[in-house]
């Protein structure tokens, strides 16, 4: 690694401690200017009782002094524990959501960037043939179409009528992983067909191309050689946002699926007004945005040398 490489990513370490330091800041405020508490909705609470629970959990200090304590639990990432699923800290609770929605993920993620790129680059050799259209009207569909659509027709089908596919997602195996998989592909892989197709008509009109037809290089050489490696930039731009956007948005897949991930957690700690699951998933989520896009940056970097470093 260079001084220049060294320096683009002390800097962008930089940016993203600033940039989790705003969310966390963003959201702790946010949570007080919506009305009620993590104990409003308890019934039979005496005030006695009310004035415990939050001299437990720190609520009854100044906001202030509550701001300083989530600051200080983000960087050692101990949120303490939940302040209503009794008995479980924070961190456990997203570690057991992580457990299902990482590889999760990382299996649509390899779909996506695999067919995404594969069918963009045929649509673009392909261009104006009737193959082309049929891949764009489908890659258009699937961006169009809403996830719980596509996943609720994939359980009726799969699932219920034709049984290949199990219906718990828990105790199903590694079976149970195709469906939601496929599913959280859908959108990313169309969105990903377009982006290749683009960027390897771009690629198949430059002058290096041309030049190397002229040397006779075959259409294999110049699409595996020259093309697929140019058309792989805007994806793997896009592959790193991608790839945390599937695993912290699955909500919707999850919940169809049965998946007991962190999508779901996140919600019911809203939902629940759980100050601390709150801050923990919100702090978990932008730490793996924020580094995953570092990683594509960097890798985008090594596809193509000729992007300089800023």
């Amino acid at each position: 690694m260079n001084s220049k490489t060294l320096l683009y990513v002390v800097k962008r370490i930089g940016m993203a401690i600033l940039t989790i330091f705003i969310v966390v800041t963003v959201t702790f405020w946010f949570m007080q200017l919506i009305p009620g508490g993590p104990f409003t909705s308890e019934k039979s609470v005496s005030a006695t009782t009310l004035a415990a629970l939050k001299a437990k959990y720190g609520l009854d200090k100044p906001l202030f002094v509550q701001y300083l304590q989530y600051l200080w639990r983000t960087i050692t990432l101990d949120f303490g524990p939940s302040m209503k699923l009794k008995g479980q800290n924070v961190m456990d609770i997203i570690r057991e959501g992580m457990k299902y929605s990482f590889p999760l993920g990382v299996v649509a993620a390899v779909l996506a960037i695999t067919f995404g790129t594969l069918l963009g680059s045929i649509a673009a050799v392909f261009h104006g043939k009737w193959i082309d259209r049929l891949i764009m009207i489908f890659s258009t569909a699937f961006i169009a179409f809403p996830s719980f659509i596509v996943a609720t027709l994939m359980v009726y089908i799969f699932v219920l009528k034709l049984g290949w596919a199990p219906s718990n997602y828990v105790t199903g195996g590694t079976a149970a992983f195709i469906l939601p998989a496929i599913n959280l592909s859908f959108y990313p892989a169309s969105y990903i067909t377009r982006l290749a197709r683009s960027a390897t008509l771009d690629s198949l009109g430059s002058d290096y191309i041309i030049t190397a037809r002229a040397k006779g290089a075959s259409k294999t050489r110049i699409l595996f050689g020259h093309v697929l490696k140019n058309s792989l930039a805007p994806t793997i731009s896009y592959s790193g946002p991608m790839f945390a956007g599937i695993i912290t948005g699955s909500l919707v897949v999850e919940q169809i699926y049965s998946v007991p991930g962190i999508g779901a957690s996140f919600v019911k700690s809203i939902t629940n007004r759980d100050y601390s699951l709150i801050m923990g998933t919100t702090v978990v989520m932008a730490g793996l945005v924020v580094i995953m896009t570092l990683i594509s940056d960097l890798l985008y970097k090594v596809v193509n040398p000729r992007v300089e470093l800023e």
